[in-house]
């Protein structure tokens, strides 16, 4: 019997790997160099060859001073020796993909008891719900990042914290800080209470007065060893982070170019994404609804009666409606800790950015812990639908279907034949493959024709809303909107760049301080983009030659006419114009 119960949980995690495989590349599918992966893809392909962009200011920032990406670097680095950082990126993902599902999975498994709640759960919260979170971050993401890691790791911290395995949660939290502080950070917080609030429990009726000093020191230790743990395994990122802000603090200004020029859609609640956030708070108002149903149902203890036990219920009153289980006092109790701990931050998050301005609290990105809500309120939510509204003949039909070997076979099956189609298939190759769709694109030539035309030294000025140049192209780039420093100087020295290379209505920099753009996130992005384009080439001259920029790229020609002896077109097809400067200084 147990055999046959380990073989059907096997099954039904495998179905939820497979499932969310196949519905969450279907939905957004798989990518490379491009997007987030300027912030670390540029430094390893310098560390695999030195010769190349050597000459990239923001490559340079990484190796003079401690650069929080660098742990996924060192972790990519041996596997792109042994075969290519694309193969190398696709490896990392596929691993963190796979702890991922398998943390989720395990994670509502424990908390409900029903692999069908947890199977549901884990391809809704992962593979439906995508950024249905405050501030557009979530576990899951189209290509690999540094956050992507991190989560992984903070769920199956999670999980070991509601197994009480609290030292294993400890250092699950600690790896997520290595490979995303933030992410790290703020899942050490939510065990911790989470623990802290178990142990209280536990210990509620206690006479504290004849308890030993021993048994108080083994509750306190209890309490503080996942922090203690995930400090001490944080280390190696915790502390230049830390020394370089006692060094050289980030100033008002530096923190208002990132949180409100750069990113407001991380920390600004009026320049989310309106409809994922309407999302989010419907999943708050159904998960919290349905977490109180659960409570009011009596659900204050697991059901262990056995199924005669059961039988006879349904023969002495066949109306009754009869289920599988019964959510825990303890599950409850983790589910209302972790919901209160999360809506708590999340109000804080929201009062920090509208009145109190605290830096600290803003560079903490509280929004961030929103993920693990819809988590847990998919999760709820499913657990309501399936094991206390859908009838119970159904839920055990479909229960047992689930746990079948042909079923997640047949997904595996599916998810293959997906591959095989978005390979094949262009409509398909467009979407979920983009990567591989570029490598016949317009896009592909132009890059091509950089890496056998152009110096290894020369740098580049490229439309600022492009992104995957450094990692295709193989030059440097003058600066990227995307890939973005953390430290006080080079953050002045790229806002200092952005308004050099692409002047902006409002804007200024100089030594006296800075103004921010009218137009700011994804809009002052466009605005950049529209000033870059629609430079003359007597402008485009000036900048080029001030800041030793010996090629300028660009969508649209040159308008008015070239001027032969200042710039001129070196390659040009349906998508891409690029222009030599030739007085820059090489």
């Amino acid at each position: 019997m147990i055999a046959e119960d380990a073989n059907a949980d096997r099954c039904a995690l495998l179905v939820s790997i497979f499932a969310t495989a196949f519905v969450f590349f279907g939905r957004f599918g798989y990518d490379v160099g491009t997007g987030d992966q300027d912030e670390f893809m540029p430094l390893l392909i310098h560390l695999l060859d030195a010769t190349v962009l050597g000459g990239d200011w923001f490559v340079n920032t990484q190796l003079e001073s401690f650069s929080i990406r660098l742990p996924l670097v060192i972790v990519l680095e041996p596997l792109a020796s042994l075969f290519s950082p694309s193969s190398a990126v696709f490896i990392v993902y596929i691993c963190a993909f796979v702890l991922a599902v398998t943390a989720t999975h395990l994670l509502a498994r424990m908390l409900f008891q029903s692999n069908l709640v947890a199977v549901i759960a884990t391809v809704t919260g992962l593979g439906i719900t995508k950024l249905w979170t405050l501030g557009g971050n979530d576990v899951l993401t189209t290509m690999l990042v540094p956050s992507m890691v991190a989560w992984a790791c903070a769920l199956w911290a999670l999980l070991a914290a509601t197994r009480k395995q609290f030292g294993l949660s400890g250092v699950w939290c600690g790896i997520a800080i290595l490979f995303q502080p933030l992410v790290g950070i703020h899942m050490t917080l939510l065990c911790s209470v989470i623990v802290l609030t178990e142990l209280v429990g536990e210990r509620a009726n206690l006479d504290l007065g004849r308890t030993t000093w021993t048994a108080v020191c083994k509750v306190l230790w209890s309490a503080v060893k996942i922090p203690v743990i995930a400090l001490v395994v944080g280390t190696p990122v915790l502390l230049p982070v830390f020394l370089a802000q006692i060094k050289n603090p980030l100033s008002v200004e530096s923190l208002f170019i990132y949180t409100l020029f750069r990113a407001p859609h991380h920390f600004i609640p009026a320049a989310f994404n309106q409809i994922m956030m309407w999302r989010f708070f419907a999943l708050a108002l159904t998960g919290i609804a349905a977490l109180f149903w659960i409570v009011r149902s009596g659900n204050a203890e697991v059901k262990t009666a056995s199924d005669q036990t059961a039988t006879n219920h349904a023969a002495s009153d066949p109306h009754e409606p009869r289920r599988t289980h019964r959510t825990s006092e303890r599950t409850s109790r983790i589910l209302f800790t972790a919901l209160s701990i999360i809506s708590l931050l999340l109000i804080t998050a929201y009062l920090n950015a509208s009145y109190l301005h605290i830096a600290t609290l803003t560079q903490l990105q509280l929004f961030k812990i929103s993920v693990i809500g819809k988590l847990l309120l998919v999760m709820v939510i499913s657990e309501v639908i399936f094991s206390w509204l859908v009838a119970e003949r159904f839920t055990e039909k479909l229960s047992s279907w689930l746990t079948r070997p042909l079923v997640w076979r047949s997904t595996a099956a599916a998810v293959l034949l997906l591959l095989t189609g978005a390979w094949t298939y262009a409509p398909l190759t467009a979407r979920n493959l983009p990567a591989v769709s570029r490598a016949s694109s317009p896009e592909a030539e132009l890059y091509a024709w950089i890496r056998e035309h152009t110096s290894p030294e020369a740098i580049f000025a490229v439309p600022p809303d492009h992104s995957g140049f450094t990692y295709y192209a193989k030059r440097a780039r003058y600066v990227n909107f995307k890939a973005f420093p953390y430290h006080e100087k080079d953050i002045q020295e790229w806002y200092r760049r952005i308004l050099t290379q692409t002047p902006l209505s409002g804007a200024s920099f100089s030594e006296s301080g800075i103004t921010l753009p009218d137009s700011r996130g994804m809009s002052g992005l466009k605005k950049s983009v529209e000033s870059y384009e629609s430079a003359n080439n007597f402008i485009l001259y000036e900048f080029a030659s001030k800041e030793e920029v010996q090629y300028i790229l660009r969508r649209t020609p040159i308008d008015p006419p070239e001027t032969p002896d200042l710039i001129h077109v070196v390659f040009q097809n349906r998508q891409w114009h690029l222009y030599r400067v030739e007085r820059a200084t090489s």
